[in-house]
């Protein structure tokens, strides 16, 4: 018996930006997977190996099937630079980009590396893996009178060191 599937693509990037090699691992978030004539489709973990550029497409059975057993199971990513992120594929979705299921920021700079060289390349070049690195998620602060991106600055981001929430942003000149 046939059953619903979804295709993954995406582009697998070592911290800098640059297209790399590395394996993803996709694994279900129960032991298998079994179609209604009670066939395995998926135990343990499917090994992505990118091409030379770092893309990778691969077909997973869909989550939300309801002619596999158990339905409503998840997916695991686990891959270099400490990914590990969770995600559904349902049918609906057809062929869908990593990229569109999770964000990934690439591996933190050890705080001894840091220099004035790439403190100013992280200023020149906002978009860059070395920011993401730095700063987990890149957001672009703008001004509320003209919209125009602020620059020169810094910002401080206060964190409640009980809940982790954050408590204050401020962007000082």
């Amino acid at each position: 018996m046939s059953y619903s599937t979804v295709t993954l693509t995406g582009t697998v990037t070592s911290p800098s930006g640059d297209p790399t090699r590395s394996n993803l691992s996709v694994l279900a978030n129960v032991e298998r997977v079994v179609d209604a004539t009670d066939n395995v489709i998926l135990a343990g973990a499917v090994t992505i190996r990118p091409d030379n550029t770092g893309a990778f497409s691969v077909v997973l059975p869909a989550t939300d099937d309801v002619s596999l057993t158990p339905t409503g199971f998840q997916y695991r990513l686990l891959g270099p630079h400490g990914i590990d992120e969770s995600f559904y594929l349902p049918a609906s979705l057809g062929t869908v980009d990593l990229a569109d299921l999770i964000t990934v920021a690439p591996a933190p700079i050890p705080a001894e590396s840091l220099t004035d060289a790439t403190v100013r390349a992280l200023i020149d070049n906002p978009t860059s893996g070395v920011r993401a690195s730095l700063f987990g998620t890149y957001v672009t602060f703008e001004r509320s009178d003209t919209g125009a991106p602020m620059t020169g600055g810094h910002i401080t981001v206060k964190v409640d060191p009980a809940t982790h929430e954050i408590t204050d942003i401020v962007w000082e000149a």
